[in-house]
């Protein structure tokens, strides 16, 4: 299968296919930037399968060793970083799994605990808490087969997670970037992947110039983002960019169709029901940007409604509007517009 065969994002897909194709000319850096859930994770692992897979056609067959390690997430030649756990979207898989439990839903609950994984591993020297539960998560659900009763009890722990948010440590960074000078292992490339990478710090971001600069022949290094605004200047000029799109009402019918993945679900629970009032200024204005985002998915974003939104951004950074206003402005907006949100 080819890249822009898959549902959704036509263009990127047509773009990486090309990449692919010309291999000895191949970019060895890029930012997946888009709206939450436009597919962009997926997209980098399906890149990275066409580039290694064993299969002489044009994309990826999805059944060579190569393909089957690369899409169960455990080849040791995909180095993974992610800054924050999607809650919401785990919960979203499990439930979907309790209702009806199939061998496919465990597969992809077997995805999201390796990311876990990643996540508490990353955090776990700051916060003893994460160390005991990573130990949990490997020893009861990581080693054995996912059922009902263990998806149930999934559920707890995340729950005990759902509050936390790091940047990415510089410590964890430095020693994934030093694997990145090992030869690869099992396939052709390797790929670095840094989940939400405009979290990295000024000073995680120059280490990871120094990797992007002088990179290993065989290293695939893929950035992603929702926007490119708080990336660095000189990683942005020297990546090449993928835009994501956000996917259309039929598209996003189709996933859940082929995937079992409520995408209207994730979006109302993820981004509609921010408990905002103990947000500070910055973060409002982010989370007026989200709602903008959010909107466009719904379908009923129009110019009207985008009008307001940077007016009340902009009365919040550049004109003394208080964050009080602003939040109760939030409030009539999302009660007038937003019915579904919580």
């Amino acid at each position: 299968m080819r890249l822009i065969e898959l549902t959704g994002n036509q263009v990127a897909g047509k773009f990486l296919d090309n990449c692919v194709s010309k291999k000895n000319m191949l970019p060895q850096m890029y930012l997946f930037s888009g709206s939450r859930y436009s597919g962009k994770e997926f997209f980098a692992i399906q890149f990275f399968k066409a580039l290694n897979c064993e299969s002489k056609e044009d994309g990826f067959c999805g059944i060579c060793r190569s393909c089957k390690s690369i899409d169960n997430l455990s080849s040791s030649d995909m180095l993974l970083v992610y800054s924050f756990l999607d809650v919401l979207k785990f919960e979203s898989y499990l439930n979907d799994y309790l209702l009806k439990p199939e061998k496919i839903k465990e597969n992809r609950i077997k995805k999201e605990i390796y990311r876990l994984m990643i996540y508490l591993t990353q955090n776990a020297d700051k916060k003893k808490e994460l160390d005991e539960i990573y130990q949990v998560i490997y020893e009861d659900f990581y080693k054995n087969d996912i059922n009902p009763d263990k998806a149930e009890k999934l559920k707890i722990y995340l729950n005990e997670l759902k509050k936390i948010k790091n940047k990415i440590p510089i410590e964890y960074l430095r020693e994934v970037l030093e694997k990145v000078y090992i030869s690869s292992y099992e396939l052709k490339y390797k790929l670095l992947l840094i989940k939400d990478i405009g979290d990295l710090s000024p000073e995680a971001s120059n280490m990871m110039l120094k990797t992007i600069e002088e990179p290993p022949k065989d290293l695939i290094v893929i950035g992603i983002a929702e926007n490119l605004s708080g990336i660095l200047p000189t990683i942005r000029s020297r990546s090449v960019k993928v835009r994501f799109k956000p996917y259309h009402k039929e598209e996003k019918k189709k996933i859940q169709s082929d995937y079992g993945v409520s995408l209207d679900h994730l979006l109302e629970s993820n981004k509609l029901s921010h408990d905002f009032d103990s947000m500070d200024a910055k973060e409002l204005s982010a989370h007026i940007d989200e709602l903008k985002q959010s909107l466009h998915f719904f379908s009923f974003l129009d110019r009207e409604k985008t009008v307001y939104l940077n007016t009340l951004k902009s009365g919040l950074l550049y004109y003394n509007l208080s964050p009080a206003h602003v939040r109760e402005a939030l409030r009539i907006f999302k009660k007038r517009y937003c019915p579904k949100a919580k």
